[in-house]
């Protein structure tokens, strides 16, 4: 039997996220792209300056991250923070208009927080996991 992932087995159940049909991703992979690298290095600056108040690490993950690579064209980036206390501080403090908080993920995951950030305007999809 196949086995399926976290947020396949989730939407398939039609669960929902703050009233949010869950959908499914659709994006092509693309050559390596060298603008991913300062993008992420924008989107750095803009956290470290909202959570400046933590004691965190902020680090550029994923396939995008590697130099030559292929991929989806999404940032994927970790916060790890000092005190496991400090994860739901962080995810009230990102409660912004271009930030998806998905909070059914807690339970299956609870040291972590899964978050998604857009460039594009409100509405459209997604750029950056975090």
């Amino acid at each position: 039997m196949p086995r399926f992932s976290y947020w396949t087995q989730q939407r398939r159940k039609g669960k929902t996220n703050n009233g949010k049909k869950i959908e499914k991703m659709k994006l092509p992979f693309e050559p390596y792209n060298p603008e991913w690298k300062s993008l992420f290095e924008q989107i750095k600056s803009q956290l470290k300056a909202l959570l400046h108040h933590f004691n965190l690490s902020i680090d550029h993950i994923g396939s995008t991250s590697v130099e030559g690579l292929s991929a989806k064209p999404i940032i994927d980036i970790q916060l790890g923070v000092a005190n496991q206390s400090d994860l739901n501080k962080v995810a009230e403090v990102l409660q912004l208009p271009n930030i998806v908080y998905y909070e059914l993920y807690n339970e299956a995951m609870p040291g972590r927080r899964f978050l998604y950030y857009s460039t594009d305007p409100p509405g459209k999809w997604v750029s950056s996991r975090l």
